[in-house]
């Protein structure tokens, strides 16, 4: 299941940067796909961390 989620929402984002790279060009399109990376990054970053030991 979590495959299938993951296949999903990667398919969905390589056709937005497929759709931005026809409208504004295709390296503009592949730095703002960049944007996502920084965002997961950051939410894994301030995400408490709780120890149950």
């Amino acid at each position: 299941m979590m495959m299938g989620l993951c296949y999903g929402i990667g398919s969905i984002g390589a056709a937005v940067t497929a759709v931005l790279g026809d409208y504004i060009g295709l390296e503009t399109a592949l730095l703002i796909s960049i944007v996502p990376v920084f965002l997961s990054i950051a939410m894994v970053v301030i995400t408490p961390y709780r120890d149950d030991n």
